[in-house]
């Protein structure tokens, strides 16, 4: 890259532990997607490998919606004074026009678009994206109690994240041959960005943080990274740890709409990517099996149903090895959130690693937490009474409960989730209101 003048190199490498056919196509469009992390504060992204026309379209795509995230998530609504006191605009500079920035993709070489005539892969296939914590935890036991051939696939950066995914990497590792992962210094590229980025603050950089200053396109880069493996081993269904964020929670910011820093998690991206991995000719299509429910009714049932599997959960981004154990900080907002989700189940927060100074801490931390208003109301409420948090919601873009899952697999959760939850849920001039148009399905479902 290019900085005034000055060039900077970086070898950005994703390694696998199988032999893989990957065309330059796929490892141009997978070397991409964490340089997209940074486009809001670049002119050019110049691609030097041959791409179709669907590939510069969705790109596009993704710059235009990643440098809106950037600039109001990061920049304006920051949580950490991460940039120094001239980046920050002005409100009256907050505009559409600055939010979306002056990024130009330039790709010289083109090639036709994909056919979509595909040969149909195994339905019973379905790959988890893997990470230690609770959605995939939950995600990859129910799929294997039901019967399903679960290709758990982790993502393996260089840095401490990893201490969070390898309980559960190395217990999976064990039982279920299908279990790998993908290898890639990502993380170190994006400190080699920041480093580069005179607006930052450079002491705060460097801190201990359960944000990051700029990059918020962190899931495309795994998913990419894994469309390999997947085509290679005929897998049609790949499932992230998406769970349910309230639309409530939501509003426009100076009147620009945007996601909240979580776009890249949320049913629009899920169903872009699908759409778009079909239109390169690929069979393959991503999905959250926990998009309609919330972090408690997710740790709920990962803690009563599969309590095995709870105990390997981490989730948090700062975990410390000690006596031979991966053990969480206990302080972030990560840590306080799940801390207080494992009581408001009855569950043991020690058993995966927190202290009764963890616990307590937590326990007057609302403040901290990065849940939805009402997950956190219910949460450190005296009296736990049923409400939409512990219900199923059907989501604007659903046509019914699950919608959005592959048939398939719908049917095979939808019992299981019946059994922990409260009923069904539909927004209703802005508020949660028990649906009672879907009690035909409840009770198909549970017989």
């Amino acid at each position: 890259m290019s900085i005034q003048g000055i060039e900077h190199e970086f070898q950005l490498i994703f390694s696998y532990r199988e032999d893989l056919n990957i065309s330059e196509n796929l490892a141009g469009l997978i070397l991409t997607m964490p340089v997209i992390n940074f486009t809001y504060f670049a002119k050019e992204l110049v691609l030097k490998y041959a791409v179709s026309g669907k590939d510069k379209s969705q790109l596009n795509e993704f710059i235009r919606i990643n440098n809106r995230e950037v600039f109001i998530n990061a920049i304006c609504r920051r949580r950490y004074d991460f940039y120094k006191p001239e980046a920050i605009p002005a409100s009256e500079e907050i505009t559409e026009e600055n939010a979306c920035g002056i990024t130009t993709l330039i790709a010289e070489k083109l090639i036709p678009d994909a056919s979509k005539d595909t040969l149909q892969m195994n339905n019973a296939k379905v790959a988890v994206l893997s990470s230690g914590g609770k959605e995939s935890l939950l995600t990859y036991s129910m799929l294997r109690e039901t019967g399903f051939d679960v290709h758990p696939i982790f993502f393996n950066e260089s840095g401490a994240h990893w201490r969070a995914a390898k309980p559960a990497f190395d217990a999976f590792s064990e039982r279920n041959e299908n279990t790998t992962k993908v290898w890639s210094n990502a993380d170190r590229f994006y400190r080699f960005c920041l480093s580069l980025l005179p607006f930052l603050k450079r002491n705060t950089i460097r801190k201990r943080t359960d944000t990051y200053p700029v990059q918020l396109f962190t899931f495309p880069v795994y998913i990419m990274s894994m469309v390999p493996v997947l085509l290679s081993r005929g897998v049609s269904i790949a499932l992230m740890g998406n769970e349910f964020d309230d639309p409530k929670d939501m509003p426009p910011f100076h009147g620009i709409r945007h996601y909240h820093a979580i776009f890249d998690q949320t049913p629009d991206f899920t169903n872009m990517m699908t759409s778009y991995l079909h239109d390169k000719g690929f069979n393959l299509s991503i999905s959250s099996l926990v998009y309609p429910v919330t972090a408690t009714i997710v740790e709920r049932i990962l803690i009563h149903r599969y309590g095995e599997i709870f105990a390997l959960q981490r989730s948090c981004h700062s975990c410390s090895s000690m006596d031979g154990s991966i053990i969480p900080c206990g302080k972030c907002s990560k840590c306080m959130g799940v801390i207080m989700l494992i009581l408001g189940s009855n569950g043991d927060p020690r058993r995966i690693g927190y202290t009764d100074k963890d616990i307590e801490t937590a326990r007057i931390s609302s403040d901290k937490l990065r849940l939805d208003s009402d997950e956190i109301e219910y949460l450190y409420s005296l009296e736990k009474r049923d409400s939409h948090v512990t219900g199923i919601h059907v989501l604007p873009l659903d046509k019914m409960p699950f919608s959005l899952l592959p048939e398939k697999i719908r049917d095979a959760a939808l019992p299981i989730f019946i059994q922990y939850t409260s009923g069904i849920y539909s927004l209703d001039h802005g508020e949660w209101k028990q649906d009672q148009k879907y009690d035909s399905i409840i009770r198909r479902s549970s017989s």
